[in-house]
């Protein structure tokens, strides 16, 4: 931002001097008036009318850091937000953890016991067999 208004500012001085030189020339060309008196009476009117330009490159430029500013606001307070919610969900993620790995200790105690059962089954079957055999 402050590069613009710099750029601006230098694009602006620069075309100043060139309309300077311009009417410097002119001046010189028609002897009918002194050199003096036209550049008595345009520098205040040029001085002004940069004071005009950079009264408004100011007002934009502080417009601009205003808006910014805002959207500046608008961001962290989504930022401030979303962090909640990611600490609730954080939260919420480990409440539900603890029930989860009951129930994966549950699982796991009665696939233990339905591999014994069905060891033990197979070992029947194979008994009976076994015992209709002899």
């Amino acid at each position: 931002m402050l590069r613009k208004f710099i750029e601006n500012h230098t694009r602006l001085s620069l075309g100043k001097t060139v309309l300077r030189e311009g009417i410097d020339e002119c001046h010189t060309e028609n002897a009918d008036t002194s050199s003096d008196e036209p550049r008595a009476i345009d520098a205040p009117d040029t001085k002004d009318l940069d004071v005009v330009v950079l009264k408004k490159e100011l007002e934009e430029a502080l417009g601009d850091l205003t808006e910014a500013k805002g959207e500046r606001d608008r961001y962290m307070g989504k930022m401030q937000s979303l962090l909640c919610e990611v600490e609730a969900l954080d939260q919420k993620r480990e409440e539900t953890q603890v029930p989860l790995d009951q129930e994966e200790q549950k699982s796991a105690s009665l696939r233990k016991k339905l591999n014994v059962a069905v060891r033990k089954g197979k070992s029947l079957v194979q008994q009976r067999d076994s015992l209709k055999q002899a």
